[in-house]
C-alpha cells in the first residue's frame, strides 16, 4: 500500500500525520519511468509515499527538484537516510538488493545474475535509446529540418531493436531469465506501453507479448497499471 500526494516543492520527512514511518519516497509521475521503481516498491509490498511531480507545469526544475536531481528527471527515490537515488534501473536494482528480492533479481553469485544486467542494461541503453531519437529528436540535430529524417530512421531502430528482444525471449523465455521473473520484465512492459504504436510491436513480436502479457497479469501491479494507463 502507498500514499500519494501532490509535491509542492521541499522535501518530506517521510511520514504520515506520525502515524507510520515510510522507509521510501518515490518523486515521479504516470506514464513515466516512473513505473519502474514504483512497481518494484508494490511487488515488494514496501511502504512508500508516492509524490507527484507536475511535469507539465515544470515542477522538476524547480530548485528543490533539482537538488535532488540536477537532470530535472523522475523518477527519483529518497531513502529513509537521506539518500537519493535516480536513473529507475538503478534504483530498481537498489531496491532489489537492499531487501533482498530474490524474487525480481537473483543474488549477486546466482548464475543468472550476469543475465539479468545484460537483459535489463540492453533495454536501458539499446532499446531506450531508440526512443529518445523518436520522441525528441531535435535533441541530436542542429539542423530543424533534419529531425524529421532522425524521427523516421528511429521508427525502424525500434523495429529492429524489439527483434532482437524477441529473439532473447524467444530462445529463452518466457521471462528474460527463462522461467523466472525479473527487474528486466517489468522494464519491458514500461517500455512497450511507451511505443507510439504498442499493438503493432506486440502483433509481430509473439515472444515480446507473451512476456507483457505474463507481467500485466501480476496481482500486485493491478492498481499501479492502472495508474499508469497500461493495458494488456
Amino acid at each position: 500500500m502507498y500514499t500519494t500526494r501532490q509535491w509542492s516543492g521541499g522535501h518530506f520527512p517521510g511520514d504520515t500525520g506520525g502515524v507510520t514511518r515510510l522507509t521510501y519516497t518515490l518523486y515521479g509521475n504516470y506514464s513515466t519511468a516512473t513505473f519502474g521503481p514504483h512497481a518494484v516498491l508494490e511487488e515488494a509490498d514496501l511502504p512508500y509515499t508516492l509524490e507527484l511531480i507536475d511535469l507539465s507545469a515544470g515542477d522538476n526544475h524547480a530548485p528543490d527538484f533539482l537538488a535532488m536531481n540536477p537532470g530535472g528527471y523522475v523518477p527519483v527515490l529518497r531513502c529513509e537516510d537521506g539518500t537519493v537515488l535516480f536513473e529507475a534501473a538503478a534504483i530498481m536494482l537498489y531496491l532489489a538488493d537492499q531487501h533482498q528480492l530474490t524474487d525480481l533479481a537473483p543474488p549477486p553469485k546466482d548464475p543468472t545474475r550476469g543475465l539479468l544486467y545484460r537483459s535489463l542494461f540492453f533495454l536501458t541503453s539499446t532499446v531506450q535509446e531508440a526512443y529518445k531519437h523518436f520522441y525528441y529528436p531535435m535533441k541530436f540535430t542542429a539542423e530543424r529540418s533534419a529531425a524529421e529524417g532522425i524521427k523516421e530512421q528511429s521508427i525502424q531502430l525500434m523495429v529492429e531493436r524489439w527483434a532482437m528482444v524477441e529473439q532473447m525471449l524467444d530462445d529463452n523465455g518466457p521471462y528474460f531469465l527463462g522461467d523466472r521473473f525479473s527487474l528486466a520484465d517489468i522494464y519491458l512492459v514500461m517500455l512497450i506501453s511507451w511505443h507510439d504504436n504498442m499493438e503493432s510491436i506486440l502483433a509481430t513480436n509473439p515472444a515480446v507479448k507473451r512476456n507483457f502479457d505474463l507481467v500485466t497479469a501480476r496481482p500486485a501491479l493491478q492498481s499501479i497499471l492502472r495508474d499508469h494507463g497500461i493495458t494488456a
